[in-house]
């Protein structure tokens, strides 16, 4: 079925429905209008009548003439009913009116049945003034019944008050409709009026609103079919026709004739289209670069192994397929036992195995038996693993080493010539002479960029690098056979390493010199980025012991400072200054965990932090002095986060520079936050839950695609004073935050780093206060009674740090022992359980140089109190331990330097069992 025949049963479907729901509604409007006409006719009616009622009733009560069975009929009830029954003799338009009773006098005003339903109904609706329902009359015509009440009134009691109070006329000639009281139900006013010819006027009125409409709804109906068929269909069928084009390769035939948002669509798929045939150009070079580069291997393969020997996959060279006399597809599912020798084929199998038990690399040499004959096979077996690390196949690289093999048995034989062949495997093979190139292979050609035959009867020493001419020279002239490496200078003026193996031969009677060549470029390369990723990792390490060193020292003037606080003697003005000695401690501290960070390897030590504050501070410090604009979307109520803020620091920091040093002439970042839930899993491998989202984006330079998936890889950089590491580093991070990080960019428009992480609900824990107020930490308001905050056992090697921390401890009204290593700590303990007086909290430092340290003693503390309360203390914040310190026993943890503050209502924390 065509789209637009889809299109128009769709939209015949709707106008259906919606027609329908107008012109129902419709019926209902005119039938509501006729009714309330209808309802308006009723109570003119009514009024005429109740108005007649009341002045009749007045008439006859001031003419004074008397009341006998003859002057009866003047009473208003007995009137309007002789008025009703005669109002039939002056229309045929069968309107009937009377008011009725149920408690009636007149026979002739008792209510029938829907007047009785009417009485029932005022009696149980007090506050209605009327009622209009439809009603059948017996002859089954169409009816509206309208009522009103008529209510008992102050002058009705002179005649249906007590009987004894009634005329003496009324009293004598009736016995019934007496003991009313003021208020109560007499009877209705009942008007019933024909409907048939409503229900005619209903009907024409819809019959001429439902033409009208439908043949709008017709006019409407062909408008938008036409337009349709004009502005979807026909451009969608255009860009079916081109889409069907792409579908079959056809990239050169654009989408034409299109207007408006279809024309833009049209253009877009152009430009994808033109893309699409450029990548496959692109493939397709590819694909023959990769097959001549596999052509070029001549005689290998690659295998996959389960354990028992079954081939998974296997692929080979054409020409090994056609040597062999079997495809490389026919091997798939059989048992590679099959093309072994009975003889050897446990021990090949074996090696497989060992693979999968082990996990080491393994090489073996057999012989293959298959159609085209036997052949000697080299395969170098590694194991495959999955994520999770488990070896789930082995992979097989094979070398037919058949004339290497021959070779070799020849030479044992005596035709030494032949071991030349020994080398095949290597990528370039030269036969020279006195240093004269007599030969050569096409390998060898092909890596210095010269044709078959060009380099034959040069001196060999004109393609080797000045500074390695020396050396080649030596090895030539000694014959010597050592391998050696040296830098050959190619046809297109590059340098390639190459690693050279040479042998002395006696080939057809001429000894000549067989040298073999592999290039090792990238090999070289490789060792030098080793090498500086080792210089870096020294100096990383340098730079932790630095830091935890400096922390020491901070923490150490710190306490110092912090005690001089206390002296309650102190002016304001020296107040100050120590207060500004402390805020230099703690920019100082800054510095060491930069020297942190920069040592790698560091765990996040993570606590509640508030995101938006440090997105804001982080970009705002990253730009300064910067010639670039910035524009911050982050809204106040961006939930918090568990992390190192340090770590995160670094993280928005790098991407900011490299922001702006991507925008050299100036331009504009910015920066967007918000929360979001991640319902199921994504394509990011995030887990379900609440997230924080972060974008910085920038109008940049941009970033190419050929680029672009290695921005995260170590030592990757364009920059020319760049380290590669920035980025590497900020990947890292994420990653042990359980988070994600990606990245998106044009050439010439702009680049967009996203970043994942958890979010947290929970509150950030405010630090202590900075500064004190001239009192003792134990001796505040409240605190003035406490004889013992409670007894500390205190382990860190450096005596400075002992002393200092023992004198805050004591100020803030702990009793504390101090060790200066781990044994002499768990001795403390033990002791201090034994007599029964047990430390409440142990605060143990991480790092002893002579000793033992905290991870350790808290074992042994362990041992001995499975309930013991140890807090690690460390200057090198970024070990493994103080970010997982549960996990070792530990029930809390701080980093030098610290608060006194923090220390006191950490320590409370713990000892209260808040930790």
């Amino acid at each position: 079925m065509k789209l637009l025949t889809k299109l128009i049963l769709i939209l015949v479907f709707v106008f259906l429905i919606t027609f329908s729901s107008i012109e129902y509604i419709r019926y209902l409007s005119i039938k509501d209008e006729v009714v309330s006409d209808l309802r308006r006719e009723a109570r003119n009616v009514r009024d005429i009548l109740m108005a007649t009622r009341r002045i009749y009733h007045k008439q006859f009560l001031d003419s004074g003439i008397p009341l006998t069975d003859k002057t009866l009929g003047f009473l208003p009830a007995h009137s309007l009913s002789r008025i009703s029954n005669d109002f039939a003799n002056w229309t045929n338009n069968r309107l009937y009116f009377n008011n009725v009773s149920d408690r009636p006098r007149n026979p002739k005003n008792s209510a029938d049945a829907i007047e009785k339903e009417a009485i029932m109904y005022y009696r149980e609706h007090p506050t209605e003034e009327e009622r209009l329902v439809p009603i059948k009359s017996k002859e089954g015509e169409s009816f509206y019944h309208y009522s009103a009440p008529i209510w008992i009134e102050e002058y009705c009691i002179k005649c249906h008050g007590k009987q004894n109070d009634a005329h003496v006329t009324i009293r004598t000639k009736y016995d019934t409709a007496f003991d009313y009281k003021v208020g109560d139900l007499r009877g209705i006013m009942s008007i019933k009026l024909p409907a048939t010819h409503l229900n005619s006027l209903v009907w024409s009125s819809f019959k001429r609103d439902l033409w009208i409409h439908l043949a709008s709804f017709s006019g409407m109906f062909f408008l938008i079919s036409w337009m349709l068929n004009r502005y979807v269909t026909t451009p969608v069928k255009r860009l079916t026709n081109g889409i069907e084009l792409v579908a079959h390769g056809n990239y050169d035939q654009p989408i034409t004739g299109l207007s408006g948002e279809m024309d833009l669509v049209g253009r877009t798929f152009n430009q994808m289209s033109k893309q699409l045939g450029q990548r496959e150009d692109e493939l397709k070079k590819n694909d023959a670069k990769l097959r001549s580069i596999l052509s070029s291997l001549y005689e290998a393969a690659v295998i996959v192994f389960d354990r028992d020997g079954n081939i998974i996959s296997l692929w080979s060279t054409p020409e090994m397929d056609k040597r062999y006399g079997i495809r490389a597809v026919d091997m798939i599912g059989i048992s590679f036992r099959e093309f072994i020798p009975s003889d050897n084929e446990d021990q090949r199998l074996a090696k497989i195995s060992t693979v999968f038990d082990t996990g080491e690399k393994k090489v073996v040499e057999y012989i293959i038996n298959v159609p085209g004959g036997s052949f000697w096979h080299e395969t170098s077996l590694s194991p495959l693993r999955n994520e999770k690390g488990d070896i789930t196949a082995v992979v097989g690289f094979i070398r037919d080493i058949t004339i290497r093999k021959r070779a070799e048995e020849a030479q044992h034989g005596g035709e030494k010539r032949l071991s030349a062949l020994s080398m095949a495997t290597f990528e370039g093979i030269v036969f020279t002479k006195k240093g004269l190139f007599l030969d050569y292979n096409e390998q060898f050609a092909d890596m210095v960029g010269y044709t078959v035959g060009e380099l034959i009867g040069i001196d060999g020493l004109t393609l080797v690098h000045p500074d390695d001419r020396e050396l080649a020279r030596s090895r030539i002239a000694t014959d010597n056979e050592e391998p050696y490496e040296i830098k050959l200078l190619c046809k297109d003026g590059s340098l390639m390493s190459v690693e050279v193996h040479a042998q002395m031969m006696l080939i057809s009677g001429d000894r000549l010199r067989v040298t073999a060549f592999r290039n090792i470029t990238e090999r070289k390369r490789m060792e030098t980025e080793l090498i500086k990723a080792q210089k870096l990792e020294s100096v990383g390490v340098l730079a932790g012991g630095i830091a935890h060193d400096f922390n020491n020292n901070l923490q150490t003037i710190l306490g110092y400072i912090s005690l001089a606080q206390m002296d309650t003697e102190l002016n304001v003005e020296t107040l100050e200054h120590l207060e500004s000695a402390i805020k230099a401690v703690y920019q100082s501290t800054d510095l060491t965990q930069q020297l942190l960070t920069f040592s790698k390897g560091g765990e996040p030590i993570k606590k509640i932090i508030s995101l938006s504050e440090l997105i804001k501070s982080s970009v705002k410090l990253a730009m300064s002095g910067s010639n670039v604009t910035s524009e911050l979307c982050v809204p106040d109520n961006l939930w918090n986060a568990e992390a190192d803020k340090g770590q995160l620091s670094q993280v928005f920091n790098n991407i900011v520079i490299n922001a702006c040093q991507a925008m050299p002439d100036g331009g504009d970042i910015k920066v967007c936050a918000e929360n979001i839930n991640i319902v199921e899993k994504d394509s990011f491998s995030l887990k379900k839950g609440k997230y924080v989202k972060i974008t910085f984006s920038d109008n940049g330079t941009g970033i190419s695609q050929e680029y672009l998936q290695k921005v995260f890889d170590p030592f990757f950089t364009t920059k020319q004073k760049g380290n590669g590491l920035g980025l590497a580093t900020t990947y890292s991070i994420i990653k042990k935050h359980a988070g994600d990080i990606t990245v998106e960019s044009e050439p010439g428009v702009g680049t967009t780093f996203t970043i994942y992480l958890a979010a947290s609900r929970e509150e950030v824990v405010l630090e202590g206060i900075d500064r004190f107020d001239n009192k003792s930490v134990g001796e505040k308001e409240g605190e003035k009674n406490i004889e013992s905050k409670g007894k500390v056992l205190l382990m860190d090697d450096e005596y400075e740090i002992r002393a200092i921390l023992c004198k805050q401890l004591r100020a803030m009204k702990y009793d504390v022992e101090a060790a200066e290593e781990g044994s002499e700590a768990i001795r403390l303990y033990k002791n201090s359980c034994e007599a029964g007086k047990p430390f409440d909290i142990v605060i143990l430092d991480l790092t002893i140089s002579c000793g033992v340290g905290g991870r350790e003693a808290i074992g042994k503390l362990l041992e001995i109190d499975s309930a013991v309360k140890a807090v690690v203390m460390s200057g090198y914040a970024n070990d493994p331990i103080m970010a997982n310190y549960k996990e070792y026993g530990f029930k809390s943890v701080i980093s030098k330097p610290y608060k006194i503050h923090e220390l006191d209502e950490m320590l409370q924390r713990v000892i209260m069992r808040m930790c």
